[in-house]
């Protein structure tokens, strides 16, 4: 595989360190009385990434489909990661029941956050990743044109993005992400 293809390369790190630098200056600015360096907040724009969260929505959907618990693979107590991390606090396992997601045995926490799927070291979370594929296909053509691909357009236009994969190889065929099968998909660091 090329090196571009890569994230993050050398562009990304310099970029993700220089932000960091100014963060950190800002932050010590505001903290010394500098307020006017807060940003006011900005006006609410209609995003072509929101159309789509706003119609997976509507349709009863979650980005990255419904999040499924199987206590048979669940190892709790031993592991409690997906309730120590869980943002919503949707997850309960020394209920009785369970409770997982906001349905209570299932997620549909339509941000689609997915971290508890990605932290599960058993796969006793998981997601049918061939289901969310076929159902965000069929939605986009009720946009008339494919709102993420304008999305990416303006972005890639204003220098918010840059292109590691040539243009022509990223077709609604082809998945712009991959499901590893390898538990857990997302190690949390341990605190040193």
């Amino acid at each position: 595989m090329n090196s571009n293809y890569g994230h993050p390369d050398e562009i990304d790190l310099k970029e993700a360190e220089d932000f960091g630098k100014r963060m950190v200056e800002t932050s010590r600015r505001i903290a010394a009385g500098e307020t006017d360096l807060i940003p006011p907040a900005p006006d609410f724009a209609l995003t072509h990434q929101l159309l789509v969260l706003t119609e997976f929505y509507r349709y009863g959907g979650n980005p990255h489909g419904y999040m499924k618990y199987d206590s048979e693979k669940c190892i709790y107590p031993k592991c409690s990661l997906c309730m120590d991390n869980c943002l919503m606090n949707y997850i309960d396992l020394s209920a009785s029941p369970p409770v997982f997601g906001s349905k209570k045995t299932e997620c549909d926490m339509w941000m689609g956050c997915t971290f508890c799927e990605m932290i599960c070291p058993t796969g006793a979370i998981s997601c049918d990743w061939e289901e969310f594929s076929k159902k965000f296909r069929s939605i986009i053509p009720n946009f008339g044109y494919n709102p993420l691909a304008k999305a990416a357009e303006e972005a890639i236009a204003s220098g918010r993005l840059r292109m590691l994969v040539p243009k022509e190889e990223v077709r609604p065929d082809r998945p712009h992400f991959k499901v590893h099968e390898k538990r857990p998909r997302f190690r949390i660091p341990k605190d040193k």
